[in-house]
Order: structure tokens, then sequence, then C-alpha cells
């Protein structure tokens, strides 16, 4: 495995668990647990957001491995990236706003050096 690869999966991870996470901030449940409840008129943003992400991901995907490598691959990270955050609002449902920001700005900065290199 060369480290153009492992930059490729982790920059589907880190924007895969982004939009998962806002995903799951576009629910008044999850919302409400992470402490965003009073941002309800955001709540179409965030889902957006995250489709957004999730459609980012899959472009990354077909493009840097083709079509029939690179889904195959992103069903594996969207997997992985699912089991993280349904772990994360199960435990520690107070951070996921936060870790879905950090995620996001990690995985522009990671995209970034996968296209520069």
């Amino acid at each position: 495995m060369n480290s153009s690869m492992l930059l490729l999966g982790l920059t589907q991870l880190s924007i895969a668990v982004a939009a998962f996470a806002c995903l799951a901030l576009g629910m008044d449940r999850h919302a409400g647990q992470c402490g965003l409840k009073k941002f309800k008129r955001h709540r179409n943003w965030r889902r957006t957001g995250g489709w957004l992400l999730l459609t980012i991901d899959l472009l990354i995907a077909v493009y840097s491995a083709g079509w029939g490598l690179g889904l195959v691959l992103l069903t594996g990270v969207l997997s992985m990236a699912a089991v993280l955050v349904i772990g994360l609002i199960t435990y520690r449902p107070a951070r996921l706003a936060a870790i879905a920001g950090g995620n996001a700005a990690v995985g522009a900065v990671l995209l970034g050096f996968l296209l520069a290199g």
C-alpha cells in the first residue's frame, strides 16, 4: 500500500465522518442530544451539507480509483465512517458537532494534498 492510497483513504474517511455527522445533526433527536436544539432553523443546511460532502466523497473515489474499485473502496470507507459516527453519538453525543467540523477541516486539507500531489 503506497502513501497516495493511504492519503486517499484518510481523506475519504474524514469527509465521510463529517458527512454522516452532519446528516445525524440534521435530525431533531440527535441535534437535541448534542445541544443544538436551539439551532432548529439550520437543520436543512446540515442535511444539505451532509449530502454535499457525500457527493464530494463519491467524486474523489471515482476520480482517483475509477468506477469499479472506487465504489468498492467508498463502500468500505462509508461503512467505517457510519460505525464511528454511531459509536460517537451513542457514547459522546455532545462532541459530535465539534468532531464533524474538525473532520471537515482535516478532509479539506488532505484533499488539497491529494490534488497537489
